[in-house]
């Protein structure tokens, strides 16, 4: 009797572990353009929720909790929430934002922190210009000191 009991408990965590894969259940890029991935009813279906929000041709990037739940998401350089409003410390043309570049590939990685379900890595990638990552925001290219230049070097060393 103790044996069933045990193994029906097993059965139902391993259960909710399958089912609760949701993390990747959310996906907005373009400009407003959604996918929401229903992991319990097999279904995909485009949302416009965030039309007033994300405008990028390339890069973006978007998590959610392990229930499926948009948790936020990212063009490199905002990030906004799962209200689709712009995180008061992450707005880039007020000197919050991000470094990365929407117009990088993959301007964006969101890695959950191990151990820790509410804190986030967001790795980002600047555009190819080395220089734009001494410049912010829209002021490159730019030396490594952050002064203005008049056009792009693609060493690693200062422009005089």
């Amino acid at each position: 009797m103790i044996k069933n009991i045990i193994l029906a408990i097993f059965f139902l965590l391993i259960s909710n572990t399958i089912y609760s894969q949701g993390e990747a259940n959310n996906w907005f890029f373009g400009y407003g353009a959604g996918l929401v991935f229903d992991n319990v009813n097999n279904t995909v279906t485009p949302t416009a929720a965030a039309q007033n929000t994300i405008a990028t041709f390339e890069g973006c990037s978007s998590i959610s909790d392990p229930n499926g739940n948009l948790k936020f998401y990212t063009d490199g350089r905002d990030v906004w929430d799962a209200n689709h409003v712009l995180m008061p410390n992450a707005n880039y043309y007020f000197g919050s934002g991000l470094l990365g570049d929407p117009s990088s590939t993959s301007s964006a990685v969101i890695i959950p922190k191990p151990g820790d379900l509410d804190k986030y890595y967001v790795f980002t990638v600047d555009e190819p210009h080395h220089q734009n990552a001494w410049a912010f925001p829209e002021q490159g290219p730019a030396d490594f000191n952050g002064f203005s230049t008049t056009e792009y070097n693609d060493s690693f060393t200062s422009v005089p």
